[in-house]
């Protein structure tokens, strides 16, 4: 029977000490080959090239022995002695791996020459391995695969009561273990393996490496007849005789072997992986081997195992260096191991060992090897981020992302992180992450849902609402059956809220409350159909919500929000005791769950409450409580301003405003705090309190402070032009205005803030400096971002419409068209107004006509009313089209009487132009009503204000008028009686 070459060494081991001792054993009975000489001298050749290891060459020497003196007559002529020649050929063919032929030859040396009694004439000689070569005939058919026979041999062996110190009791009983194990008798090998074992402390190293081999041969035999109980048994009761000296396992290939039998035990699925974890605590690392192998080389070792073990280090440290040892694939079947026993957190603690410690590990895939550390790392995150612990699971899926970019699981530790980062609400990081990997998902799968959920959900909790929208949107038209499907349409509704677009947040709200009644989300969306029914001053539902969330959602975490909700209701239905017992509650409740923006609004809203009820002292002892609590808050500013209407009036109004100028100066120093607000209340009630002298007074000292930042100063001067303008009148107006401007003019314009820069735009442009105004609306232009660019765009319009160059007039008009583009109503009424006068001035008739009338057909324009309707008719009547202009002209003195300067033309041109039309006789009707209503002014004299000069002349011209018509229609009623005011 053929056998794998991997066994002759293993056999020639167990040979060599057998052979020295032979030529000893000769020269005890010399006496057999004497008359020989010549033979003595050919086995002694053939036996000195066996312990030269030259076995083919023994082996020939011996077989010439045979051919030339063996045969029939070989036990007459040399007696029993001869049967050491076919003896030692039988050594030579087990090394060779010819067990057949060792086979025969042994049982040649025991049946042709036995050691018995002959004749007188017969040559009287000892076969000394008669015996010796059952036990030798028994290892040639156990290595030939003939477990049965050689067990039979061994059997006959220990019969014939070998003689102690000529063989090894050890490997005998050992290799019977083998085969009895080989020959599925477990039991009878465990027990003879174990006796053995039980003299293990005695056995010589070349036995216990038997002794190790026997054991693998049973390991394997629990494996395949799944005896893990007996296995572990086993194991637990040996441990001492197999855990073995690690650079012996590693060399030897024994931690190999064990390394298959633990992984075919852990992917058994037969409840064997107790079994294979069993086998892999036998396994040792290299580094154990290492530090085996240096005791050797530095200690009191001999010079050749010192450079064994030299030898030994270096090929392991080169084998760790290529990242390809077996260490490697240990700790990869172990983690497997755990996992599949459900011990996710021991499988985590060995991913983790092996990320930080296994950098160049590689694996093979196929015939290609690749790095295997990204996989490593990427179970660590993986169990990590299943057992919760977030901080670990985010340190290895960010060491990945950093180390490992268009790697393949890129995007799978992309969508573990994501998940996670969510649920913990890192929303920045989600936002980071999905910037790079939704582009890369193809829409419709479970990856792209995922990411497009969590994206648009980060937008909404990071208030980036205008981003968050058309995410959220997507993500409920393409995936009706999302995972995420209620939370996305909570985010699509609150974000309609929190854009302020109140029906339509309402309507997807009624959606979703009426759909999703026992979601977690539910509390949160009530609290917003409430806001939503609050803004469309639908009071009633919004308290029904209140009620609903107090009633059923006590626990919420949002009772206090709902409840400053509810106080803001009362305050809008004017019941400012109801409004504060809600407010009260709230902040009760925030305080002692540590909501400490939900207390800080409720602050505000008491401190407003108790100021409209004149209760000022309360409302100071909350501010004063606010800054105990809260001082340094965001809002400490806003909550400053509320009190400082209580503080004015308790005569605390210095502290206050003291308070404000420190949040003023401190808010300067954030370039993404709006002062604007801050300082225009300080200004209100400094003025209030103290005068707008004092104020201006005040700001001349404050820009003298050396820590008051550019964009403090810069608005505290928008401060004193505004109350100079507002406050002050004649010379000492302007000469302030002036002296504002002055020093605002000195500013770098890339100091100043859209509105700064308007503010000076607008100011120029009415000095008739309209080039150096120019300059500052064109550097909000250029400015990056939507801020102020409405307002630029309105003043470049007005300035360079009314420039006397055409090319700068068509100028003005493209950036009061661009003003459109903003949807702001505000703005675009101003726009038109704006157009409207420029055609006007240029007598473009139809086009000032055109943009009258839109001012005028909507409704929501509430501005610019006596000047819209007149220009509406002027317009008209420059056409041709008499009766329009007229209707046009009859809203303006209807509506807009005390108007004065545009009334009283108005109804002097309605006049003439119903003359003009032949309606004479309502002419002259309409000049006697308006002679009788705006007479008066005719009779005004003095240094009149414009609009009443208007007036006057407008009165006179009527007059003639009517002298005029009277006459012509011969007209006999009585005189105008002018109606003088009281």
């Amino acid at each position: 029977m053929k056998t794998p070459a991997s066994k002759a060494p293993v056999l020639r081991r167990f040979c060599l000490p057998i052979i020295t001792g032979l030529i000893a054993v000769l020269l005890l009975v010399p006496g057999a080959f004497q008359a020989r000489a010549d033979i003595l001298e050919e086995f002694n050749k053939g036996v000195g090239l066996m312990q030269e290891n030259k076995f083919a060459e023994g082996s020939a020497v011996f077989d010439d022995i045979i051919k030339t003196y063996g045969g029939a007559g070989a036990y007459d002529s040399y007696g029993a002695a001869f049967g050491v020649m076919y003896y030692h050929r039988a050594l030579c063919s087990m090394v060779l791996g010819k067990y057949k032929e060792a086979g025969k030859d042994f049982e040649t040396c025991i049946k042709d020459f036995p050691n018995k009694t002959v004749a007188a004439d017969k040559v009287q000689s000892i076969n000394k391995y008669h015996t010796l070569a059952f036990f030798q005939w028994g290892r040639s058919e156990q290595a030939a695969e003939e477990y049965a026979g050689a067990l039979a041999l061994y059997e006959k062996f220990l019969s014939k009561k070998p003689e102690r110190g000529t063989y090894s009791p050890a490997e005998l009983y050992t290799n019977m273990a083998i085969c009895q194990i080989k020959l599925d008798k477990i039991p009878e090998g465990t027990a003879t393996l174990t006796q053995v074992i039980g003299a293990f402390t005695r056995l010589k190293e070349q036995e216990k490496n038997q002794v190790y081999l026997a054991f693998l041969e049973l390991a394997t035999k629990w494996v395949e007849h799944v005896l893990p109980k007996e296995g572990i048994e086993f194991m637990d009761t040996n441990e001492f005789a197999i855990r073995y000296s690690p650079s012996e396992m590693i060399f030897n290939g024994y931690n190999v072997r064990l390394l298959k039998l633990a992984q075919s035990c852990i992917e058994a699925d037969k409840g064997m992986e107790g079994l294979g974890l069993r086998f892999m605590s036998f396994l040792p690392r290299m580094e154990d081997a290492i530090a085996e192998l240096e005791q050797q080389q530095f200690g009191f070792s001999a010079p050749a195992v010192k450079e064994r073990a030299k030898e030994r280090i270096k090929k392991l440290q080169d084998e760790i260096a290529s990242g390809k040892h077996i260490d490697i694939t240990v700790y990869r079947i172990l983690a497997y191991a755990w996992e599949k026993l459900g011990d996710t957190r021991a499988a985590y603690a060995v991913y983790d060992y092996m990320a930080q410690n296994y950098e160049n590990a590689v694996i093979k895939d196929g015939e290609k090897e690749e790095p295997f550390h990204p996989e490593i790392v990427y179970n660590a995150a993986r169990t990590s981020f299943y057992l919760g612990d977030i901080n670990s699971a985010q340190h290895h899926a960010l060491l990945f992302l950093a180390k490992y970019p268009g790697h393949k699981l890129e995007d799978q530790v992309r969508e573990m992180l994501l998940e996670q980062l969510f649920l913990r609400g890192e929303y920045l990081r989600c936002i980071e992450i999905t910037d790079n990997m939704l582009p890369r998902q193809t829409k419709g799968t479970p990856r792209h849902d995922l990411c497009l959920y969590v994206r648009g959900g980060s937008f909404f909790y990071e208030a980036m609402y205008p981003e968050a929208q058309p995410l959220l949107d997507e993500h409920v038209q393409l995936y009706p059956d999302s995972t995420w499907r209620a939370q996305t349409l909570y985010y699509q509704a609150g974000n309609q809220v929190k854009l302020l677009e109140w029906k339509k947040a309402a309507g997807l709200l009624d959606t979703w409350l009426g759909k999703y009644k026992e979601s977690e989300l539910r509390p949160f969306a009530l609290l917003d159909r409430g806001m939503c029914h609050f803004m469309e001053n639908e009071n009633a539902p919004a308290l029904a919500v209140v009620k609903e969330l107090e009633d059923n959602y006590p626990g919420s975490g949002i009772l206090d929000s709902s409840l400053n909700l509810k106080g803001n209701v009362y305050q809008n239905l004017g019941k400012p005791a109801e409004a504060e017992t809600a407010y009260s509650k709230a902040k009760e409740i925030a305080e002692s769950e540590g909501h400490g923006p939900i207390a800080i609004e409720s602050i505000i809203q008491l401190i407003s409450v108790y100021t409209k009820l004149e209760r000022f002292e309360d409302a100071v002892k909350l501010y004063e409580e606010f800054t105990e609590k809260f001082s340094g808050d965001s809002r400490e500013p806003e909550v400053v301003a509320n009190a400082l209407k209580a503080l004015g009036e308790t005569k605390q109004i210095e502290k206050g405003l003291a308070h404000m100028e420190d949040m003023i100066i401190r808010m300067g120093k954030d370039e993404n705090v709006d002062l604007e607000k801050a300082i225009t209340t300080y200004g209100k009630f400094y003025t209030e309190y103290l005068g707008a002298d004092k104020l201006i007074a005040r700001i001349k000292e404050l820009r003298e402070e050396p820590n008051l930042g550019s964009r403090v100063q810069a608005w505290l001067l928008i401060l004193y032009v505004d109350t100079a303008d507002e406050e002050f009148e004649g010379v000492k107006r302007t000469a302030e205005i002036n002296a504002a401007m002055s020093f605002l003019s000195g500013f770098d314009m890339k100091d100043l803030a859209p509105y700064q820069l308007g503010r000076l735009g607008d100011y120029l442009a009415k000095a008739g400096r309209v080039a150096e105004a120019a300059k500052f609306f064109e550097e909000i232009i250029a400015r990056p971002g939507d801020d102020g660019k409405i307002f630029a765009l309105d003043g470049l319009g007005k300035v360079y419409t009314e420039s006397p160059d055409k090319a700068s007039q068509a100028k003005g008009v493209e950036y009061l068209l661009k003003v459109e583009n903003y949807q702001d109503p505000t703005f675009t009424e101003r726009a038109w107004a704006s157009l409207a006068r420029y055609y006007e001035r240029t007598e473009q008739w139809s086009k000032a006509e055109e943009y009258w009338f839109k001012l005028v057909k909507d409704k929501s324009f509430k501005n610019y009313g006596a000047e819209k309707w007149f220009g509406l008719g002027m317009a008209r009547e420059m056409q041709g089209n008499l009766k329009e202009s007229v209707a046009a002209y009859l809203q303006v003195f209807t509506t807009h009487k005390s108007l004065v300067g545009h009334s009283s033309e108005a109804w002097r041109r309605a006049c003439e132009l119903q003359w003009k039309r032949g309606e004479k006789q309502n002419a002259y009707k309409l000049v006697r009503t308006m002679l009788e209503q705006m007479g008066y002014f005719g009779d005004m004299t003095g240094d009149l204000k414009p609009d009443i000069q208007k007036a006057k002349e407008e009165v006179n011209k009527a007059k003639k008028l009517y002298e005029i018509w009277r006459s012509e229609l011969g007209a006999t009623d009585p005189d105008v009686q002018i109606r003088r005011p009281k």
